[in-house]
């Protein structure tokens, strides 16, 4: 299973378990857009009272998500924007602004190395909104804010995912002036501090942020 949709899950089971409304879970296993789809329908089938969604945007499986509004099914969109398509009365959007949190962690590298980090960030492109993440909370600030900073990014998703430590051992090798890291969410975490282990990195020496998620 993928760590984060298995916590959003398990953690959704929890909150509502505690008013007697039931959580099954779909598609812990990653967000292919049959596998959405799949798991949209049998929502569908089983007339569920509301649908809730994490990092599915409109383009993933258009289809299906407008068979769930056909169906009059409250949809809530989580980890994609803050707003969207959609009948407000059916449908939300529910979404930090991670543009901005990567941002604020790359400015806090930024001022911690006196204007000369190098930046490693994880890119996510689960989806067609993700990327913008690093995009623009990350390259292009240490662009347009700090003339002596730089980045490279690694192209991270739930398929991926097993690869991340061994890309991260290999850009660092490959730049021992690059000491930061921008994990994104915190679901790359564990995969990102393996790969600065095995580079022979520590706390000491590398700084690994997180925004979260």
């Amino acid at each position: 299973e993928v760590r984060g949709f298995s916590v959003v899950a398990n953690e959704s089971k929890s909150v509502f378990s505690r008013f007697g409304v039931d959580v099954e879970a779909c598609g812990t296993t990653g967000g292919s857009p049959d596998g959405v789809a799949n798991c949209l329908q049998q929502a569908i089938n089983a007339k569920a009272s509301g649908i809730v969604t994490v990092g599915i945007t409109q383009n993933t499986a258009p289809s299906a998500i407008a068979a769930v509004a056909k169906a009059g099914i409250p949809l809530v969109n989580g980890v994609t924007t803050a707003s969207g398509p959609g009948d407000p009365k059916l449908v939300s959007y529910v979404t930090p602004n991670f543009v901005k949190l990567h941002s604020w962690l790359t400015d806090q590298f930024i001022v911690d190395s006196k204007g000369s980090a190098h930046v490693l960030a994880m890119r996510t492109t689960s989806n067609d909104i993700t990327p913008a993440w690093a995009n623009d909370g990350v390259v292009k600030v240490l662009k347009d804010d700090c003339g002596g900073c730089s980045s490279k990014v690694i192209d991270v998703n739930t398929v991926n995912q097993d690869k991340i430590p061994t890309e991260v051992s290999t850009s660092l090798v490959a730049d021992s002036s690059m000491k930061y890291i921008v994990a994104g969410t915190n679901n790359y975490v564990p995969d990102v501090v393996s790969g600065a282990q095995a580079a022979g990195r520590s706390a000491t020496n590398t700084q690994v942020g997180t925004v979260g998620g």
